[in-house]
């Protein structure tokens, strides 16, 4: 047999195991997400309509796509997850200056309005601060170019900057679509952080939640190794499980230090990650394991998730608190 055919069998041997543990992935962690927590006050038939529409005319997704997505953007139980690791760190946020930067469909910025936040959203397409402004019934937001804010927000005005899932979409990833590393695009990175730096008072915090490149389960598309793997095997997965892909470049922990150093911002906390969903899949798929790790042992095991927890360069993902040195 040709090596080209022992690699095409290869890739659809190891193919059909990551589909497997992705749609595994995709069951247990579906299963830790409550259902949506309605808080809107305007009609959602509406929104979910603009959503559509935007998706299908400007993106070209499918409606599996766009189910898929709608259901992440209006998934109040993340969101508000992701307020409460904000809130542990800096407490009540009433009064607070907050800009939500990248707000894209709202729901963050209505629970942030929840909060009695003084609040600024922006976000690179016109119809993501639309749907915000028709959500929060009106607000201050701005449509802009995040690497140049220059002319649309005043320096040193904010307490606090949200960055959430935002970071590995910057940057111009070119017509044909890129899902991988942020090598590329660490220019335009550094640009908007520099400018998250500009417009965040001394003494400030920025919150900024992105995936880590390094870890194999991507988090954008929930199928194991695929950031990694060639742009053509990208399509080919994608093909399968009928799915759409945004552009993005993950960062590697080093990466987003370099970063945060260069635009004068210094790391105050990285929020640790309840290692619970991890622990149950390791158990899940123990017998799997074993025939690669033979020796695999609870030991070991807790050795892994300690890991997952608190070294940074394995967790999934981060979410960290950067401040604005005084003076």
């Amino acid at each position: 047999m040709g090596k080209s055919k022992q690699f095409i069998l290869y890739y659809r041997a190891v193919k059909a195991f990551l589909f497997f543990v992705s749609r595994l992935f995709i069951r247990l962690n579906d299963s830790y997400i409550k259902k949506p927590i309605p808080v809107d006050n305007v009609n959602m038939d509406t929104v979910k309509t603009k959503m559509f529409n935007f998706w299908q005319k400007e993106l070209h997704a499918s409606e599996k796509t766009c189910e898929d997505w709608i259901n992440y953007a209006l998934n109040y139980q993340h969101y508000q997850s992701v307020l409460k690791d904000i809130k542990q760190k800096l407490g009540n946020l009433k009064g607070l200056r907050v800009l939500d930067a990248g707000c894209g469909w709202g729901t963050l910025s209505v629970l942030l309005q929840k909060e009695g936040v003084s609040l600024t959203f922006i976000d690179h397409f016109d119809v993501h601060v639309e749907v915000t402004k028709e959500r929060l019934g009106d607000g201050e937001g701005f449509c802009c170019d995040l690497r140049n804010m220059q002319g649309v927000l005043k320096d040193d005005s904010y307490d606090l900057i949200i960055a959430h899932a935002v970071i590995e979409h910057i940057g111009s990833f070119g017509n044909n679509g890129y899902r991988g590393d942020a090598s590329s695009s660490l220019n335009d990175k550094l640009m908007f952080v520099k400018e998250l730096h500009r417009v965040l008072k001394p003494g400030g915090q920025v919150f900024m939640s992105t995936g880590n490149y390094n870890y194999p389960i991507d988090g954008e598309v929930n199928v194991c190794c695929f950031h990694w793997l060639p742009d053509k095997y990208q399509r080919e997965i994608l093909k399968d499980i009928a799915l759409n892909a945004d552009n993005y470049g993950l960062l590697k922990w080093a990466q987003l230090e370099k970063l945060v150093l260069e635009a004068g911002l210094q790391i105050s906390e990285i929020a640790k990650i309840d290692v619970k969903f991890f622990k149950n899949v390791v158990l899940l798929l123990a017998p799997i394991i074993s025939v690669f790790i033979p020796n695999i042992t609870p030991k070991l095991v807790d050795v892994v998730l300690h890991m997952l927890e608190n070294d940074p360069n394995a967790m999934p993902a981060w979410n960290v608190f950067l401040t604005k040195p005084k003076g």
